[in-house]
């Protein structure tokens, strides 16, 4: 009986106060939540054959560090995945990364790991945005895996204006010297597991690498929302 009275709250309450799926924006129905199951389903997930894989893989090819380079979804210029990646940077909708991190981790199995490591954003930013959109996607990863999240290992020192738009040398320009690490000897000989929410040109996560690699960490596997296809 609780169940049925359960049942038909949520129906009346998705009548007066509609949800909608933060990727094809048609209504949520039932116990769906941020997503509908159709696009669960449905959204491209990165295979390991794909062109936007092989662009991936080639970038990281000179660091026999990366234990391993994973994401769970392909990016595509207007696309639904765009969309939801737009909605966890600029609308504000953080559920989307834990979400996505959650699939992640639920969709592979769990990779080597001593700690997670999410792409920092400057204080600066993650005040603007109200929090990192990167770490948020970590935590939906170490919900499942039970890897702890470490968000203040790897800092971000310089304020840096968007990524968005720029172009390959420009990006690797933007992201040069701005990362850090606060203390070694919490990563030193550790296996990091390093988080973004989009891998485009790679040059964000390579500066990440580096940094940590010279910081004495063993290996990085590297895991992303989304992969760009160009």
């Amino acid at each position: 009986m609780k169940s049925i009275l359960f049942r038909y709250w949520n129906d009346f309450l998705d009548l007066m106060f509609p949800r909608f799926c933060e990727a094809c924006e048609k209504p949520l129905q039932g116990q769906e939540e941020t997503i509908c199951t159709s696009c669960r389903i449905t959204l491209p997930r990165l295979s390991t054959d794909s062109m936007a894989y092989e662009a991936f893989t080639k970038r990281f090819a000179s660091y026999p560090e990366v234990g391993g380079l994973h994401a769970l979804l392909v990016f595509t210029k207007k696309g639904h995945v765009q969309q939801l990646i737009y909605g966890l940077k600029y609308r504000k909708k953080k559920d989307v990364g834990l979400l996505a991190g959650k699939m992640f981790a639920q969709e592979n199995g769990v990779a080597e790991g001593d700690m997670i490591i999410p792409v920092p954003l400057h204080p600066r930013r993650k005040a603007e945005r109200g929090y990192n959109q990167s770490e948020v996607f970590a935590e939906g990863i170490s919900e499942i895996w039970n890897i702890p999240v470490e968000n203040s290992v790897l800092i971000r020192n310089k304020y840096t204006v968007t990524q968005t738009g720029k172009t390959k040398e420009e990006r690797e320009s933007n992201v040069s010297g701005v990362f850090e690490v606060r203390d070694t000897e919490k990563i030193k000989g550790k296996c990091v597991i390093l988080t973004d929410d989009v891998m485009t040109t790679g040059a964000t996560l390579e500066s990440c690498l580096r940094v940590l690699i010279n910081a004495g960490c063993r290996q990085v596997h590297i895991i992303t929302i989304a992969a760009a296809h160009h």
